[in-house]
């Protein structure tokens, strides 16, 4: 990640310091899913609520 903004955080509750630098694969829940996702992307499909997040318990 390189960047990480407000609402994310608030959505998430994952601070920048907890993701910048890392892989983005980390906030997926099933991170198998990372791959199919990329081959969606690639293909120049635009990906809306596509995949289940990890959201971090407080």
């Amino acid at each position: 990640m390189t960047n990480w903004r407000p609402g994310a955080e608030r959505l998430l509750s994952y601070t920048a310091d907890d993701v910048l630098g890392r892989r983005g694969t980390g906030l997926l829940r099933d991170e198998s899913d990372a791959s199919r996702l990329v081959e969606r992307c690639r293909a120049g499909e635009l990906l809306l609520g596509q995949a289940a997040l990890r959201m971090r318990a407080e």
